[in-house]
């Protein structure tokens, strides 16, 4: 309230507060309301009265707006372990207006929250949950805020109960978080798990099941963080114990099964599945069919099927299983006795882009026409592009075979055609055919096959394009080898028969004999060969060469130290070096033995080819540690060594 007073010339005084008028300099600050004063704002203001002429003003000084309300804001309610958030402290005030005090209050907080005053932030120490407290002008309010400390994660850890691995098994996964604070917690129920391959892996609440044969990947997600494990799912095996049992695959094309023990012809079942009497005295009937393979699994499991008899001689796809497109593994075939048409094998007929691995076969085959073979007649399908071309892979085979007189195609020891992989094979039978025979491959078909660290070591004879190795190859060889004799009329090599694809470090040991186009190594050599030698006796009437009978491709880094004889075009290295297709007669870095070979040029007929740094040695210069310095074209270390008292060998 305000009170004025007037002083007269009389002398007396007056109250004249309702009379006079009141003002207030600032209305911003001092409101005038009836005969009192509001301060409105903090601040300074005058307030005068007046009242006729005469006036006075009172200075107002110093006048506080208390607060009335406290804010206080943290940018993030969630912090990991380690993060930091901003905080303003916002004063609002009894006149209604409102200041940003960040920097002017306390800011304090319970554990584990820390504060940083001059940062105007605070950060979490540890997992848990703390509270802020922003303090201003004490006497007037307090704000509370919770901030939940989240321990972020650092490594996520996905771990199954057990291995399903085989279809139809479930198990239970567990889902491991480590935090930064260095806690770890399960947190299974609140990880997201998921499958790459629904067909193959599905999950199941905590759980995967194998659903399909095949590979997944199992990813659990937490937090930003993932793990995953890899799954490898095969078909259930089912225990076959004898005859009946093996016959029953038949049904059940694609199941998986294990072979549980040998099987001879004193287990159960054979009489009416596997000898010579059964099935109206076709002996065994072959598994599945020309396409309707079986696409399962069978695991040997290092036991044996012995006395296996098929006599079906006017019948194709003929073995143990017709058709195969799925997997032999760890299987031993013993005395096997097969007679069909084409595309016989002990193991299969045909190898439809399926695999056979870690097998060991031996008996005998006979092919009345075409592609035989000692563990599969074909590999793939000649003159398609359709279907898997098939892998044979680490095994052993001695398998007799025989084709018609004349008329067997495609005959090898361990594969009649093949378009697909051979590695880590040894054929050891021996092959006799007609065209395209070879000791471990009739017929390497064009396409991606290949041929590598392999080996055949039995005797091959035919009548056109035969090898010890390979009769008529398109593929890629690599490290292979032929021990075995060779004999035929055209197109005959140690080692390959006619060679259109590409030879590389391959040898050949066994004695050659034919007609026309013979060689230590390779009959008639239309592509390439590199680092390769012959030191079996070559025999034959024209193009007779130590190494190629005729060659009108490329040759280089290739030797010669077996008898030469021949009527016709007789070379050290080549019978005939000739400029056709496809590469031109190419010879070059390369040596022969002239003492052992009998001959002193390269070729027996040079007809514009062309042959460059090509040298006949002698027995000593090109054996033992002379030939390091003799034979200094081929590398000495990395694909050749010296042999103590012997001729090179390939590493």
């Amino acid at each position: 309230a305000y009170t004025v007073t007037a002083e007269f010339a009389s002398g007396t005084a007056e109250d004249v507060t309702g009379e006079a008028t009141v003002t207030a300099g600032d209305g911003t600050v001092i409101e005038v309301n009836g005969t009192e004063l509001e301060a409105v704002a903090g601040g300074a203001a005058e307030a005068t009265a007046t009242f006729g002429a005469e006036s006075d003003t009172v200075a107002l000084t110093g006048i506080e707006d208390p607060i009335a309300g406290l804010d206080l804001g943290v940018d993030g309610a969630d912090l990991g372990v380690g993060d930091t958030a901003n905080y303003t402290v916002t004063a609002e005030f009894a006149s209604g207006e409102t200041e940003d005090v960040t920097n002017k209050a306390a800011v304090t907080a319970e554990d584990p929250i820390e504060v940083d005053e001059d940062a105007t932030a605070v950060s979490a120490a540890e997992k848990g949950t703390g509270e802020v407290t922003a303090e201003f002008q004490n006497e007037t309010a307090t704000a509370l805020v919770e901030i939940d400390a989240g321990d972020p994660v650092e490594m996520l850890s996905l771990t199954l109960d057990e291995d399903p691995e085989f279809v139809g098994n479930t198990t239970a996964y567990t889902v491991t978080a480590e935090f930064a604070s260095g806690t770890a917690e399960d947190v299974t129920g609140e990880a997201t798990v998921t499958s790459s391959d629904g067909t193959v892996i599905g999950v199941n609440g905590t759980e995967i099941e194998a659903v399909g044969e095949g590979s997944a990947d199992v990813t659990a997600e937490f937090q930003g963080e993932t793990d995953a494990v890899t799954v490898d799912v095969a078909l259930a095996q089912v225990s076959i114990e004898d005859w009946h049992d093996l016959a029953g695959l038949q049904d059940e094309l694609g199941s998986g099964f294990v072979l549980a023990n040998d099987l001879d012809e004193t287990t159960d079942g054979y009489d009416e599945h596997a000898s010579a009497s059964a099935n109206g005295g076709n002996g065994w009937e072959p598994i599945g069919g020309a396409g309707e393979p079986f696409t399962g699994i069978l695991n040997g499991s290092k036991h044996s099927i012995s006395d296996l008899v098929i006599d079906r001689p006017d019948e194709e796809y003929v073995g143990l299983f017709a058709d195969l497109a799925g997997e032999v593994t760890s299987l031993t075939v013993e005395g096997a006795n097969l007679s069909a048409d084409n595309r016989t094998g002990v193991i299969a007929g045909r190898l439809d882009g399926g695999l056979v691995e870690d097998a060991i076969v031996n008996g005998t085959v006979s092919a009345e026409s075409s592609f035989a073979g000692g563990i599969a007649g074909a590999v793939g399908r000649i003159g398609s592009s359709d279907g898997g071309s098939g892998i044979v892979r680490d095994s052993v085979v001695d398998v007799g075979i025989s084709a018609e007189d004349g008329v067997g195609f495609g005959i090898g020891g361990a594969v009649g055609l093949s378009q697909g992989e051979i590695a880590g094979v040894r054929a050891e039978g021996d092959v006799v055919g007609g065209q395209s025979v070879g000791g471990l491959v009739g017929f390497g078909d064009t396409g991606d096959g290949e041929i590598r660290n392999s080996s055949a070591h039995g005797a091959v004879e035919g009548d056109e394009v035969v090898g010890g190795l390979v009769g008529d190859n398109e593929q890629q060889i690599e490290d292979a080898s032929a021990t075995g004799a060779v004999t035929g009329d055209s197109e005959v090599g140690g080692a390959v028969g006619r060679n259109t694809g590409e030879s590389v470090r391959v040898f050949a040991t066994g004695a050659v004999e034919g007609d026309e186009a013979v060689g230590g190594l390779v009959g008639n050599n239309e592509q390439q060969i590199e680092d390769a030698s012959a030191t079996g006796a070559v025999t034959g009437d024209s193009e007779v060469g130590g190494v190629i009978g005729k060659n009108t491709g490329e040759a280089t880094r290739i030797f010669a130290a077996g008898t030469v004889t021949g009527d016709e075009d007789v070379g050290g290295l080549v019978g005939v070096n000739s400029i056709p297709d496809p590469l031109g007669g190419e010879l070059s870095d390369s040596y022969w033995d002239t003492n052992i070979t009998g001959q002193d040029e390269p070729a027996g007929s040079n007809e514009d080819g062309d042959i460059e740094n090509v040298s006949g040695l002698t027995t000593d210069e090109m054996q033992g540690g002379d030939a390091t310095d003799s034979m200094d074209s081929f590398d000495f270390d990395e694909t050749w060594k010296p042999v103590d008292k012997g001729y090179p060998a390939l590493r």
